[in-house]
């Protein structure tokens, strides 16, 4: 695969061989087709996990204490807390026409239906994977209109996707891994584990 992108019917025909992998698997794949776009599909997965966030949070110090005696001005003061929580994760692998290649699309809830933010959802990522995406943190991922479902999604950006899958090397022939061989490099920065038994079916 020389320029380590594919083409839409590849992408589709690589989604059903990865969809029947994961029902093989005992996964929670579902190959959901795109609303009036012929007969483009994209992949969806939910999944529970708890987890641990990090984030800070502002706190005021009163005129009145110790700490600011010498200074009656309010200072603002930034807090680290750590908590964890039961989170819901959805992810879905959409193709893209510009860059030809797939896309995942993911949004992360707490239990009462609010989103996390995109400093939290960083915060989740790996250690090893943020020594390498510090520089790019909020161009690698961000937040943009889900192309199918219209609504607010974070995603993972596709600008390094053909190299990184040029660089795997798959053949000709095993373009209908490209999904598999893909998510298994990209989907553990935001968490989403492909089982090693997956690895038996690829070629």
């Amino acid at each position: 695969m020389e320029t380590g992108s594919i083409s839409e019917e590849e992408f589709l025909t690589s989604a059903r061989t990865f969809f029947a992998l994961s029902t093989g698997n005992v996964d929670i794949w579902e190959l959901k087709k795109a609303p009036n776009k012929g007969n483009s599909c994209y992949l969806q997965k939910k999944t529970c996990q708890r987890v641990r966030i990090h984030r800070e949070e502002n706190s005021q110090e009163l005129p009145h204490s110790k700490e600011v005696q010498e200074d009656s001005d309010t200072c603002s003061t930034s807090t680290r807390m750590d908590e964890e929580e039961d989170l819901t994760f959805e992810y879905h692998v959409v193709y893209s026409p510009s860059y030809g290649v797939p896309v995942l699309y993911f949004n992360i809830y707490r239990q009462d239906g609010s989103l996390l933010s995109l400093s939290e959802v960083w915060s989740l990522v790996p250690e090893h994977y943020k020594d390498r995406l510090r520089n790019e943190r909020w161009s690698f991922i961000t937040q943009q209109e889900h192309p199918i479902v219209g609504r607010p999604y974070f995603y993972l950006h596709p600008c390094h996707t053909a190299n990184l899958m040029k660089q795997v090397g798959l053949s000709e022939a095993n373009k209908l891994n490209y999904i598999l061989s893909w998510l298994s490099a990209v989907g553990p920065v935001v968490l989403l584990e492909i089982p090693l038994v997956y690895g038996k079916n690829m070629c």
